[in-house]
């Protein structure tokens, strides 16, 4: 997202990853919550994904694609997300990968740290053009579905999942994508 917040935006238009490829600055991403209170759950990741704990705060969501954003970025904010939003008696998902939506009034509560949270780091993986084949069992929360001039891999820091864990994340990610 680059620091311009437009001055109109339909709910239609407003984008769901605003985290990625590029972050605004933490007054940026202040007005944008301010200017557009339905996106306060876009801004909400973005902290998440940057680790600007004092706007988060602010914001106050304890969803669990924030929490899974927060752990996964390495940062001492990020952390700091993380354990607030742990903390809570109760997390709840408004957040849906599969769709791209910020579900405001059908939401699941409780909810739970599951792993299907496209984090910004799997977001780095681009497949060329040429390739005729999808690898990834995720949904994509980018509107390219992953796709660059050429292959990209992830960052091997973050290690390969064994078969069964594997099978056990694309079964969660089915039967959640499913709704």
């Amino acid at each position: 997202m680059s620091n311009s917040i437009p001055r109109r935006m339909t709910t239609e238009e407003q984008p769901y990853c605003i985290w990625h490829p590029d972050m605004a600055t933490e007054d940026t991403y202040r007005s944008l919550a301010s200017k557009f209170p339905g996106m306060r759950y876009q801004v909400g990741r973005a902290c998440a994904a940057v680790g600007y704990h004092a706007l988060y705060q602010e914001l106050d969501l304890p969803e669990v694609s924030i929490a899974e954003e927060a752990r996964e970025n390495e940062t001492d904010g990020g952390k700091l997300i993380y354990n607030e939003i742990m903390s809570f008696k109760s997390r709840y998902a408004i957040m849906y990968e599969c769709k791209r939506t910020v579900e405001l009034m059908n939401y699941e509560c409780p909810a739970y740290l599951n792993g299907n949270t496209e984090v910004r780091w799997r977001l780095t993986a681009r497949q060329g053009i040429t390739r005729r084949v999808n690898d990834d069992l995720l949904p994509c929360i980018e509107e390219d579905m992953h796709l660059g001039l050429e292959d990209q891999e992830v960052d091997q820091r973050h290690g390969t999942l064994s078969g069964d864990k594997a099978r056990l994340r694309t079964v969660l990610c089915l039967g959640i994508c499913r709704r």
